[in-house]
């Protein structure tokens, strides 16, 4: 059984604040990988990174 993880739906630039717009659910979830149920916590943060479309959003790549 895969599991889901929170994905960019286009390309993130550092300092953009989340949407649900920007944001995929797809399979695979990678180790780290912020998963589903946790989609609102992401909504309103800000990317610190980069973020290619498609790459899997990690905690890591957020300020909370």
């Amino acid at each position: 059984v895969q599991r889901r993880c929170l994905r960019a739906a286009r390309d993130i630039k550092a300092g953009e604040c989340f949407t649900r717009e920007m944001i995929d659910v797809l399979r695979p979830a990678t180790p780290g990988a912020i998963l589903p149920y946790e989609i609102e916590s992401v909504i309103g943060t800000r990317a610190v990174t980069d973020i290619p479309s498609g790459k899997e959003i990690r905690w890591i790549d957020l300020s909370i």
